[in-house]
């Protein structure tokens, strides 16, 4: 059998390649934003109209930016739905507030991903004790440039009329940390796994031809 075309390194040079991506993918550039893409972000916030200039606060944007580290951050989002959904005029009827929060979920996790942002945790709210609130959910973004790219692109916009329909009250609270443990703890496991199971394998079959 040629080393090439081995089980062991096949799989090596294969999870390999799917670290490198993964780790593009989940750092994301890590250098704190400059000056000049914090004054270019500045002027596409302020730009905005409608319900985009409502839904993004470019003066807590600008601290967020100014405090920028390079390093992930999370944001928690609690949320209470409207009964109906609210759209205005030519909007579709008959849609909960929930039902367009699920459009708008539905629509941008594939923006997240793309991005490198990605939900850590999700529930539904119940009890006399949280009655006030709907939903929790935390969210983890790479950096504080994507989070800036993410709320000025157009397709995050686009959809962002799903989600002020859906919402009677929002509140965002914006937090630095890290998660323990580290996926990149859990690829390399998984890694070290598959390498080991097909070196268990090979030997295996090696042996049995040598019979």
């Amino acid at each position: 059998m040629k080393l090439h075309k081995s089980p062991v390194v096949l799989t090596a040079a294969a999870g390999l390649v799917a670290l490198v991506v993964f780790l593009v993918w989940y750092r994301g550039e890590r250098a704190p934003l400059t000056e000049e893409e914090q004054a270019y972000y500045l002027e596409q916030m302020q730009q905005l109209t409608g319900e985009a200039s409502g839904f993004i606060d470019p003066e807590a944007t600008r601290e967020l930016m100014s405090s920028d580290d390079g390093k992930p951050f999370y944001v928690v989002n609690v949320f209470k739905f409207r009964e109906q959904a609210e759209y205005g005029d030519g909007a579709p009827n008959g849609s909960s507030g929930f039902e367009a929060f699920e459009r708008f979920r539905t629509e941008i996790l594939p923006i997240w991903i793309k991005n490198g942002v990605h939900p850590v945790f999700t529930t539904t709210l119940s009890g006399s004790f949280v009655n006030e609130w709907d939903m929790v959910s935390v969210v983890r973004y790479r950096s504080r440039r994507d989070y800036v790219y993410l709320q000025t692109s157009s397709d995050f916009l686009a959809i962002l009329p799903h989600r002020m329909a859906s919402t009677e009250a929002n509140i965002r609270i914006k937090l630095p940390g890290i998660l323990i443990p580290s996926p990149t703890f859990l690829v390399l496991f998984i890694l070290f796994f598959l390498l080991t199971t097909c070196l268990l394998v090979e030997r295996v079959l090696a042996g049995r031809r040598s019979r």
